[in-house]
């Protein structure tokens, strides 16, 4: 057993890769009249996936850039154009036509794809967004080439404009692979890949195919000059960079590029040609300490890398709970960094610091980007935080805890508590202890013995025993704030446990998480959580309480103290495994925020009632559950009344089965008869040789009987010194004198220690359940059937008739 510390005691009972931009790269200029590239890609037959992609850039009306299979029957020809500046695919005189004008003379991603099996069949695409779609069967021949720049049927419409990068598949594309891959130069070895010409060359006639085909096209009427420096937004990133690009340029009609991840551009006036910015990212979540500026003491995992062509300065704003995974919402703009560093490896530079916060959005204003990798820091000493995080705050006391991150170093995560009576780490290796974690096997504390190198397992809890002054100089320092860096534990968390015994385990994850869902998870542990709170002795009020020392918060899937059972980040509890209880499993589903169903495993006949004792400064509350699985003795869904870490004087509300004090008594919802149980209420206080003492004290206590289930009809409650019986139903308060009946230790020799039985319970609590719920069986019809009244209802009589079960008969009536 564990009690209330000084500062000097404690009592205790027992690879870097080379980056060249795409802008000053090249594209083709057509002149409207006679030019276009014959390619010696034929393309497939028949009705099957296809998709053309194309960069282009033009100011006319109606022009040809793609002819998929150059045929000459205008029947068999598969042609993306622009018509009447709209993007346009057209088949056999079948044509699906865009709604926006692509002939403005700047940069656009043009794209058609057509499915054999898919409806609708064919899609077109602007700059990665869904334009239009149609269902048409196509039936081309592979008796030509590919031509770009003008239809094979006739010279008319030839291209008049910029082309650059074509990509022709023998798939049907989807909108995420058409969108993620809309900047970024492509490998050549991508699936369904047939024909892809970067426009690379910038001399010569040739063109080549940098897909693994070795197709080739060759410039017709077309010479050196008619190779141009292309501004298409296309940036050449580092491999590993490449989750989820995004681009910031002239075509992308807004002054905002879209988010890559958390991160998003913005600037003051739009981008004029020549000047955009690329940018994808390294698909890492979580924080990291390593290569820090000084002044920064954590950063996000998540780095991403921007490609710029000639000028950008832009707003750049970081999403917080998009990057890291985290949702976070302390400290003020200026304690966030925008950090970067010129390749992958070395040591960040802070860029920026924040400008404004909007939720978990840091904006960092006017940035001048260049060819660079990007991330957000959290200052040191500072409020900020990039990862999830705790406030410690109130009195000294007992908290039980837990990591959200695996592996994290015990050290680093009190750094801002006082630490003692441990040989390393510890801020005095004098005094006893104050760190802690339970052997399960042994049922015994075992204090660490280094703070620096032994690291928490996800889903492991632990005890610490907070001092207020964190620097031992007499003021008051809490509340302080506890942080971790690294990657959140993923779902799934197993952590193991000995088998019919006590483990302390602990919330691995970020999120609060719902009790319900580790009880169905877990069904070879009891339904019962329970969580130290260590601020009140008060079991009615959640809030903080500067005199409490401290109770147990518990939930069992029906009713409970600990509130709706969500158990907050770094929170460690209690639970009970059965005899088979070696594995203990934290899924996603345990997520509050992921949650969506209310977790029931008994088809929701439940109930429950509480009862609310106070005295002067002190209360409590205990309760009575109702589930399937209630027993009137000793259940999987009975939570124990627990021994506080540190006693003080209080009252408490204890029932019993089996001798056993219980916080939440469970019991049938379906019984036959009624169930009779010990309810005790004592106030207690302290004495010298920590023994609780029972003393005679008047002490009010009243029930909330507004979950009762329908099976009980009866509830009294009787006295045992006075006689005087009370029907709870009738009334809803009762005040009395507690008994003085001697004392009990207020600690025992486990970790866990329950309330022991004092003499005679001052209370009986009688519970009668209706008789119609003891067989199961409901009289009230399920089915029944309502006749036409005969002879016409006008007449002076008439007859109604309606049918039954037999069983019901005597349950129902009609009434005119």
């Amino acid at each position: 057993m564990l009690t209330k510390l000084t500062h000097t005691s404690i009592v205790v009972f027992t690879l870097i890769t080379s980056v060249m931009a795409q802008g000053g790269g090249y594209a083709l200029d057509f002149d409207g009249t006679n030019d276009y590239v014959n390619t010696t890609y034929s393309g497939i037959s028949g009705n099957n996936d296809r998709t053309v992609e194309v960069w282009v850039k033009t100011s006319a009306t109606d022009v040809n850039f793609i002819t998929e299979w150059g045929v000459q029957e205008i029947n068999q020809r598969f042609t993306v154009t622009v018509t009447s500046s709209k993007l346009r695919v057209e088949f056999a005189g079948s044509w699906l036509l865009g709604s926006t004008n692509v002939n403005d003379g700047l940069w656009h991603h043009l794209a058609a794809t057509h499915s054999s099996t898919s409806s609708p069949s064919t899609k077109l695409y602007i700059d990665g967004n869904l334009e239009a779609t149609a269902s048409f069967t196509i039936n081309t021949s592979s008796n030509g080439n590919v031509l770009v720049g003008k239809s094979a049927y006739s010279s008319e419409r030839e291209f008049n404009g910029s082309i650059d990068e074509v990509r022709i598949w023998s798939v049907a594309r989807t909108a995420a692979q058409i969108a993620d891959n809309i900047h970024v130069e492509l490998d050549g070895n991508e699936t369904g890949l047939e024909a892809y010409f970067k426009m690379s060359i910038g001399s010569g006639t040739i063109i080549t195919d940098h897909s693994e085909n070795s197709n080739t096209g060759t410039m017709v009427n077309m010479f050196d000059n008619d190779w141009i420096t292309s501004n298409a937004p296309i940036g050449d990133l580092t491999s590993g960079y490449t989750t989820d690009v995004e681009a910031l340029w002239e075509g992308c009609g807004t002054s905002a590029s879209d988010a890559s991840d958390g991160l998003t551009m913005v600037v003051g006036t739009a981008l004029t040609d020549a000047n955009f910015a690329v940018f994808g990212n390294n698909n890492t979540a979580g924080t990291s300490t390593s290569d820090l500026p000084s002044g920064v003491e954590v950063r996000s995992q998540r780095i991403w890398y921007v490609d710029e062509s000639n000028t950008v300065a832009a707003d750049v704003t970081i999403d917080i709970s998009a990057a890291t995974g985290y949702t976070v919402t302390a400290g003020t703009a200026s304690d966030y960094k925008l950090l970067s560093r010129a390749g992958t490896s070395g040591d960040f530079s802070i860029l920026a610091s924040g400008s404004s916060k909007s939720g978990d959005a840091v904006t960092f204003s006017s940035v001048s980007l260049s060819d660079e990798y990007l991330a957000i820091g959290q200052a040191t000493d500072s409020d900020a935080y990039l990862s999830a995080h705790v406030t410690i705050s109130g009195d000294d006391g007992f908290r039980m805890m837990s990591s959200p991150v695996d592996g994290q170093i015990y050290g680093d995560l009190l750094d801002e508590l006082w630490t003692q009576g441990i040989a390393t780490g510890a801020d005095v290796t004098t005094g006893s202890a104050n760190v802690w974690t339970y052997d399960a096997a042994n049922t015994e504390w075992d204090a660490l013995t280094n703070l620096n190198t032994a690291s928490l397992t996800a889903g492991q809890g632990f005890l610490v025993y907070v001092f207020t002054d964190t620097d031992f100089d007499g003021d008051d320092d809490l509340p302080v704030t506890l942080s971790v860096a690294g990657t959140e534990n993923s779902a799934t968390v197993t952590r193991s446990t000995t088998a019919s015994e006590w483990n302390l385990l602990g919330n691995p994850f970020e999120a609060t998480i719902d009790a319900d869902q580790l009880f169905t998870d877990n069904s070879n542990y009891t339904s019962v959580v329970y969580v130290y709170d260590h601020s009140t002795n008060s079991a009615t009020s959640p809030d903080v309480d500067p005199t409490g020392d401290g109770i147990y918060r518990v939930w069992n899937s029906s009713t409970g103290s600990l509130t709706a059972g969500l158990i907050a980040p770094y929170q460690g509890f209690w639970i009970q495994s059965g005899a088979s209880g070696t594995s203990f499993d934290f899924t996603s589903s345990c997520k509050s925020n992921s949650a969506g169903t209310f977790y029931k495993t008994m088809n929701d006949s439940t109930g429950s009632m509480s009862f609310t004792i106070s005295s002067g400064d002190y209360s409590d509350i205990t309760f009575v559950s109702f589930m399937n699985n209630g027993e009137e003795g000793i259940d999987n869904s009975d939570a124990y009344k627990l021994l506080p870490m540190t006693p003080s004087e209080r009252v408490v509300g204890i029932s019993y089965a089996e001798g056993n004090g219980l916080d939440i008594n469970n019991l049938p919802y379906i019984h036959d008869g009624s169930i009779s149980i010990p309810l005790d209420i004592m106030y207690l206080t302290l004495d010298a040789d920590y023994n609780f003492v029972t003393n005679e004290n008047e002490v009010t206590m009243n029930w909330d009987l507004s979950s009762l289930p329908e099976t009980i009809i009866g509830l009294t409650l009787t006295n045992n010194t006075t006689g005087e019986t009370t029907d709870l139903l009738q009334t809803d308060e009762l005040t009395f004198i507690t008994a003085a009946k001697g004392s009990f230790p207020a600690y025992g020799s486990n970790g866990v220690n329950i309330y022991p039985e004092v003499g005679e319970s001052q209370f009986t609590l009688a519970v009668a359940y209706s008789a119609l719920s003891a067989t199961g069986e409901s009289t009230f019809p399920t089915k029944y059937a309502l006749h036409k009244a005969f002879p016409n209802p006008f007449n002076p009589s008439t007859t109604i008739t309606f049918d039954v079960p037999i069983e019901s008969r005597h349950a129902v009536s009609l009434q005119l």
